[in-house]
């Protein structure tokens, strides 16, 4: 597992969630979506696996217009595929990444 291929996929989830507006995590994402590849540390690791589980965890977060969320009615499941999608592969890539840099 490469920290770039980890980049890529911080940035595809970021894409997303700042695609359909969804401020709070976009911005969480975006701080470590930019970063120098060469600057990451198992730090920034285990601050994205600290956004999996508990209250208000990006595990909660469900793209819906109802929620605020620049989304069409029809649009819906298929961002939350996506978003399903990205964040399953950010969790593996991040345990993956701890492991490597133990």
């Amino acid at each position: 597992m490469k920290i770039e291929e980890f980049k890529r996929t911080l940035q595809s989830i970021y894409i997303l969630l700042d695609s359909i507006c969804e401020d709070f995590w976009s911005e969480k994402v975006k701080k470590l979506a930019e970063k120098d590849v060469k600057k990451f540390s198992s730090r920034d690791i285990e601050e994205v696996l600290s956004w999996f589980g508990g209250m208000g965890s990006i595990n909660d977060l469900l793209i819906s217009h109802y929620n605020g969320h620049d989304v069409t009615q029809e649009n819906e499941n298929k961002k939350n595929d996506e978003l399903d999608f990205l964040r399953d592969a950010i969790y593996e890539q991040a345990v993956t990444l701890r492991k490597d840099l133990s």
